[in-house]
């Protein structure tokens, strides 16, 4: 009698072990599982964010480029115009003034409107100044009264754009 309690209690024993072994084989799996999702998804958000700061790097070189070739057109058109009057200065010995109201050379105004819209895009803040500075100058330099403040607003138009192409340069080493 005592042999079948023990092979009763034997198979009791052999059945919770069966029991809890699948327990636990299930809990690891599962946890495994867990684990693995966890895991994924964590990779899947770390790519996500991978690839949205590749976007935007990518954005903001393609704006930092646009920018630097609208801040050399303004430079270039800024330049030209005041060769032009410089021209009639030295033919009449007058400068021609730009009443007000008067349009700005086509070109000029679309640079300027490029510039404006570039800027606007840019995320750091030291070269949305520079390049607000750099139009505001190129706009005196375009509306100049005088020869002597056209020629210093010419100046200082060629140093700001310098300092912008500068600072662009360090933006898009950072970028890459």
């Amino acid at each position: 009698m005592w042999t079948a309690i023990l092979g009763i209690f034997a198979a009791v024993i052999g059945f919770l072990g069966v029991i809890v072994g699948a327990v636990v084989t299930g809990y690891v799996t599962l946890r495994q599982t867990q684990l693995a999702t966890q895991h994924e998804r964590e990779a899947q958000q770390m790519l996500r964010e991978q690839e949205r700061k590749d976007r935007r790097d990518a954005f903001q070189r393609e704006t930092l480029l646009a920018l630097q070739d609208a801040v050399e057109d303004i430079r270039e058109i800024t330049y030209r115009e005041y060769g032009r009057r410089l021209a009639i200065w030295k033919h009449d010995r007058r400068w021609p003034s730009r009443p007000p109201g008067e349009p700005l050379p086509k070109d000029w105004s679309d640079a300027d409107a490029r510039a404006n819209k570039l800027w606007a895009r840019v995320l750091d803040v030291d070269l949305a100044s520079m390049v607000q500075d750099f139009c505001h100058t190129a706009g005196l330099a375009v509306t100049a009264q005088t020869q002597d403040r056209a020629f210093d607003e010419v100046n200082y138009v060629s140093e700001l754009a310098h300092q912008v192409n500068g600072r662009i340069g360090v933006l898009l080493d950072d970028l890459f």
